[in-house]
């Protein structure tokens, strides 16, 4: 053993790679040419632009939304107006009828007297004093619903017709007391609502 060995040391045995034929070098170096042609493909793919097809289908579907948009704001306005005009009339009328009806339950039946203001509806005012001596007055004006005890005060501004009537001509204790509401909603539209009939006896002669 010479000196150059003693420092280099053993020589580390290389594995000798296997040998290519002809035809297995071709066919790897096709399946690399389609991978390149492949890769390439996609980005070529996945830059390329709108066709003139999808350009005509956006134009079509932004069309029907231009047409069908303001129909359809127009329908959802008008369905939050008559749901808000339906709740409104709803509570005006009830309030309304349980202020009548609770207050006419306590006046004398020989002091109730139904007719109209002038102008206005047949039987839609009544007039009453209470067993404590108050007296009382509901009628319609117009649209309006008024109470007036010792001052005025407006029950409703959405009536269309109230009318106290005597179901019985034999008795003169039991009152009807019916009411209609109205409110106007969108475009000029108009909402009414007929509440029940609604009897009420006066207890006290």
């Amino acid at each position: 053993m010479n000196l150059r060995s003693k420092v280099q040391g053993p020589r580390s045995k290389v594995p000798a790679l296997p040998l290519l034929s002809g035809g297995q070098a071709a066919g790897r170096q096709s399946r690399k040419f389609w991978r390149l042609i492949t890769h390439h493909s996609s980005l070529i793919t996945a830059v390329r632009g709108y066709t003139l097809a999808e350009m005509m289908i956006v134009v079509a579907i932004i069309g029907v939304i231009f047409t069908l948009g303001p129909n359809l704001m127009v329908q959802t306005i008008r369905f939050f107006q008559l749901s808000r005009a339906r709740i409104e009339i709803q509570r005006d009328g009830r309030e309304s009828l349980d202020i009548i009806n609770r207050n006419l339950r306590q006046a004398r039946s020989s002091t109730v007297t139904v007719d109209q203001v002038t102008g206005q509806p047949p039987f839609s005012r009544i007039r009453f004093t209470t067993i404590d001596g108050r007296t009382m007055i509901f009628y319609q004006q117009n649209k309006n619903l008024y109470q007036i005890e010792g001052g005025t005060k407006t029950l409703s501004g959405n009536l269309r017709y109230i009318g106290f009537t005597y179901p019985r001509s034999d008795d003169a204790t039991i009152l009807s007391v019916a009411i209609t509401m109205e409110k106007e909603t969108y475009q000029g539209g108009a909402k009414a609502l007929q509440l029940s009939v609604q009897k009420v006896r006066v207890m006290n002669n």
